[in-house]
């Protein structure tokens, strides 16, 4: 039995913990003394974060695998529900939420210490009045908490339900949060890196020597020193060193804390004074310089004409599509002639090629929105044709046919994607990238609409094929445009005036051609390479070349990792995706960032050996270049090296313990057995 109040740490050894994903496929009848008692009704509270929520989450689904009888009311944020509402879950588990009293996740990371403030402080009151009108209904038996939500013990401390707490990182970092006190009775902690960096540290329970602790434990307990310096107040007078390893160097978190706490005594320098200086005549200037480039943008669009002109400068007699109706804009409209051209300021003309781009860019997202909106979840059909464009790349152009609300057909244009090479699985995962970045899925698809090449309607590889596996009902037909083009191919043969024709015709696209390429070529001389590397660190997406790699908003990491084509995993080590990976057998390149991803980073580079460090030295802050990543990258790609090989090996007996723990009998399953059955004798004590 445990005591009101009192948190039971759910924690699974390391060699059991990443089991848990294959358990919620897992159909057991759970049978003991307890299936006939009456519905037991669990509150979960996670954490507010995707590694704490998922977690969670998979916990509540094995433990509804083992017994059926519970009902479990899963608390989050509003804003979390609307992130988590439409994935799958158990019957028996339904949501209520809280109101969004903490910053959103969206932005959190720019203050994370006061994102931790505002969960430690403002969950309780609404928590506890959630839990209010949950006991209305259905009295509560037990809550499963999120160690870090310290809320739950005490709203289960004055309703007098026991409250057992989840601890989402592994079992040794719980240890040496737990033995805390040892490491400061033992002068380990706090401490000054630069002196006792190296030190070892043999006094915690149950762990092994740690070394390099220094370079690691403080990252997980404290980047500060203490809670004497926050809430407790400093009494050690016999040491009053301790302020100066306090202090601590230039970046020290103390350090930090005093310059944000000058810039926030000036008054200049916050951003409402920043704004408060633009007038309102500015911003209404502005807004009416935007729409006057908008508006010519929108019309050159409607027309098909092209934007620019090979001579732009201000002595040319043609500017151009785009500047020469905007002038002409101006010309007839006073309006917009105060604030365009030589009236806008010289640095915010907004006519820029890269300004038409973004706001070209911004017109075909809200179009595609649009169309993709129209189409909602109704079936629909995919028509792709593959060339090389005038600069010898291979690309796609896919369009999609489906019928709107009126019940009319409609054929759309969904983009052009550049390709490596032609083959059917480049396609297919060119054409999965395009889905996914619009929320489509082939699962809808009813008709793929080809050319006859062997690549696209090949019976066995081709694209047809492969989509056909994963769909079945999307039927494929032969393209009517390609029929026709090869019946003309074959009537040109057997006729000498009709072949004399196409012939001309190919010589004039040949003509245009050039001249295009001739232009393009002269606009890349006109962009410095080192212009071209900024704007690819601020918008990827754009920039990434699909041979190398693909940008996707989310996908499902444990079906990606033990998909079999991949080869390594770079990760910043949080515990849930060690356990994912440790599951599927794939080595890693570790890259940890602060708290628990360090001593992972240690556990799976020295102890497990199934992976190497991007960042040799644990405690180095430069950067890693492009360089050393890549020949890190080449090196841990190449299968037939003899360290390469051990490591794989190493993680393939990782991966072949965790069937053993998922059975019937096994680590996972005995631990969930106990801690249910301890649930039980608290609910039904008879």
């Amino acid at each position: 039995m445990y005591k009101v109040g009192s948190p039971l740490i759910l924690q699974f050894p390391h060699s059991c913990c990443n089991t848990l994903g294959p358990l919620l496929d897992m159909d057991h009848q759970y049978i003991t003394k307890t299936s006939s008692m009456r519905i037991c009704h669990v509150v979960a509270l996670p954490y507010p974060g995707r590694g704490h929520i998922n977690p969670m989450m998979n916990l509540c689904k094995l433990v509804l695998s083992r017994q059926s009888r519970i009902l479990i009311t899963f608390v989050v944020t509003e804003e979390w529900l609307g992130f988590i509402a439409t994935e799958t879950k158990p019957d028996n588990v339904r949501f209520a939420t809280v109101p969004n009293v903490i910053p959103s996740e969206l932005d959190r990371a720019k203050d994370f210490p006061g994102f931790l403030e505002a969960v430690f402080t403002k969950m309780e009151a609404p928590f506890e009045k959630l839990m209010d009108e949950i006991e209305v209904e259905t009295p509560v038996s037990a809550i499963i908490s999120d160690t870090y939500m310290r809320c739950a013990v005490d709203v289960g401390n004055r309703r007098n339900i026991p409250v057992a707490t989840v601890f989402p990182m592994s079992a040794s970092v719980f240890t040496v949060f737990h033995h805390h006190e040892l490491l400061v009775k033992n002068g380990h902690f706090p401490v000054e890196l630069s002196e006792r960096g190296e030190e070892h540290v043999d006094c915690i329970p149950g762990q092994w020597q740690i070394q390099e602790f220094h370079s690691t434990g403080p990252s997980i307990i404290s980047q500060a020193g203490s809670d004497a310096f926050v809430s407790e107040g400093f009494c050690n007078w016999k040491k009053p060193e301790r302020f100066q390893i306090h202090v601590g160097q230039p970046n020290s978190a103390h350090n930090q804390a005093r310059q944000s706490c000058v810039n926030l005594m000036n008054q200049k320098q916050h951003i409402e004074v920043a704004l408060s200086k633009q007038s309102d005549q500015v911003r209404t200037e502005y807004r009416t310089h935007l729409i006057a480039s908008i508006v010519c943008i929108r019309f050159l669009f409607h027309q098909g004409f092209a934007f620019r002109s090979h001579d732009e400068t201000e002595d040319s007699k043609n500017q151009g599509n785009f500047l020469g109706l905007l002038h002409f804009l101006a010309q007839h409209n006073e309006h917009f002639k105060s604030v365009v051209l030589k009236n806008a300021p010289r640095n915010l003309k907004l006519i820029a090629p890269v300004i038409q781009k973004d706001i070209v860019n911004a017109a075909a997202n809200e179009t595609t929105k649009a169309i993709i909106s129209d189409l909602g979840d109704d079936i629909f059909s995919v028509l792709i044709d593959e060339s090389h464009d005038v600069s010898i790349k291979e690309q796609m152009a896919i369009a999609i046919r489906y019928i709107d609300k009126k019940g009319h057909v409609l054929e759309r244009f969904l983009g052009i994607v550049h390709v490596s090479d032609t083959t059917a699985v480049s396609l297919k995962m060119a054409l999965e990238s395009l889905f996914c970045q619009h929320g489509l899925i082939l699962s809808r698809l009813r008709r793929q609409v080809y050319d006859g090449a062997s690549n696209m309607q090949g019976e066995f590889n081709g694209l047809k094929s492969l989509i056909l596996r994963e769909n079945e009902y999307a039927y494929y037909v032969h393209c009517f445009a390609h029929q026709l083009q090869l019946t003309l191919v074959a009537v040109a043969k057997n006729h000498i005036s009709i072949a004399s024709f196409f012939s001309l015709v190919t010589n004039l696209i040949n003509v245009v051609g050039d001249m295009q390429l001739q232009e393009l070529n002269t606009r890349f001389v006109e962009v410095s390479t080192e212009l071209l590397l900024c704007m690819a660190c601020l918008d990827p997406m754009k920039f990434l070349d699909p041979t190398l790699g693909i940008v996707v908003h989310w996908c499902d990491q444990l079906r990606v990792l033990c998909h079999p084509s991949i080869g390594g995993f770079w990760t910043h080590c949080g515990w849930n995706s060690i356990l994912e990976a440790v599951y599927a057998g794939v080595p890693m390149l570790t890259f940890p960032i602060f708290m628990d991803q360090v001593p992972n980073s240690k556990r799976i580079v020295e102890d497990w050996k199934i992976g190497w460090r991007v960042r040799r030295e644990v405690r180095s802050e430069s950067l890693v270049t492009r360089e050393e990543i890549s020949e890190l990258v080449k090196m841990f790609m190449d299968m037939n090296s003899i360290e390469r090989k051990d490591m794989s090996k190493r993680a393939r007996e990782l991966k072949e313990i965790c069937p053993g723990a998922a059975a019937e009998g096994g680590s996972s399953i005995s631990n969930i057995d106990a801690f249910l059955k301890d649930i039980s004798q608290i609910h039904d004590p008879e």
